[in-house]
């Protein structure tokens, strides 16, 4: 199976008529949890359109909430003071910020009154999941967007862990790390293809099992389960993110392969115990800067 550009799917995505078929299933799956006139945190800092802020944020418009954006100021430590003085029940975001925010208010014993939170921008996994419902006590939803953009091929089980295909716009194959279909209930790197162009198969670079039959939802469209980072040539630093970010006492972190082994820098919260840190050629572990501290995800380069 080959692996082909995503530049020739999110063409397809972003057709006018696509997009708006997109709008109306978001629409739908959303408007089954939010309530009128709710007020939403959109954590994105990407909001330009096409993208996975700009879509939810027009979807929440239409069913009657109240989408809040994320901004200017991009520090955790301003995302926390946002999300508690602009009385917000419900976030939306990617994963990793979403857990960061959830443990910068532990830290730092501010409450948040969070009902519900959609995650989107990249599959979560299930120990991220866990992290985030513990911190926050609140019901949890996903937006199954792979590419982070319009590639919205699914949604969360309402009742179980795992996604639900959108089988009106998307097949999945479980394929090998050669791109070889793989039979039965097996786990394998998951391959997107779009019903309006067969002949595309994306492989996303995440890796699930796919169930079928009836779900204890109610659904009988195919699930994603189990869903984890592709293992590859980086699959150093795709481990890091559970072996670090599975710990309250870590808030962030980055790391990158060189030519002298791996830099590593972390950033923790003091007087909690640490993570035990693999070896590298230069590991730099500091505490949290409240003043200074955004993000890592949403910085585009290492300074």
């Amino acid at each position: 199976m080959e692996r082909l550009p995503l530049e020739r799917l999110l063409d397809l995505t972003g057709s006018p008529d696509a997009l708006e078929r997109t709008l109306q299933y978001l629409q739908e799956k959303i408007g089954r949890f939010l309530r009128k006139q709710e007020r939403v945190l959109l954590c994105f800092a990407d909001r330009r359109p096409g993208s996975t802020g700009a879509l939810l944020e027009e979807a929440i418009r239409r069913i009657g909430g109240k989408p809040v954006l994320w901004g200017p100021d991009m520090r955790w430590k301003a995302l926390l003071r946002q999300t508690f003085s602009s009385h917000v029940t419900a976030l939306a975001g990617p994963p990793p910020v979403i857990l960061g925010l959830t443990k910068v208010a532990r830290a730092t014993g501010t409450p948040l009154f969070v009902r519900n939170v959609l995650l989107a921008g990249s599959p979560c996994t299930d120990w991220m999941l866990e992290g985030i419902q513990k911190g926050l006590d609140c019901q949890l939803w996903g937006c199954y967007d792979p590419g982070g953009s319009t590639v919205v091929a699914g949604f969360s089980c309402e009742k179980n862990l795992g996604v639900h295909l959108r089988e009106s716009e998307y097949s999945a194959t479980i394929v090998d790390s050669g791109g070889v279909p793989l039979n039965g209930d097996q786990t394998g790197e998951i391959a997107l293809t779009p019903h309006a162009d067969p002949s595309l198969s994306w492989r996303t670079g995440f890796m699930g099992r796919l169930t079928s039959g009836l779900c204890s939802c109610g659904s009988r469209a195919p699930k994603l389960v189990e869903l984890s980072t592709a293992p590859g040539a980086n699959r150093v630093l795709t481990a890091l993110e559970e072996m670090l970010l599975s710990w309250t006492s870590v808030l962030d972190y980055r790391a990158r392969q060189t030519e002298c082994g791996l830099e590593l820098e972390v950033v923790t919260f003091p007087g909690l115990k640490l993570p035990k840190f693999p070896s590298c050629a230069k590991c730099t572990v500091r505490n949290w800067n409240s003043e200074q501290d955004i993000p890592f995800s949403i910085q585009s380069a290492w300074n």
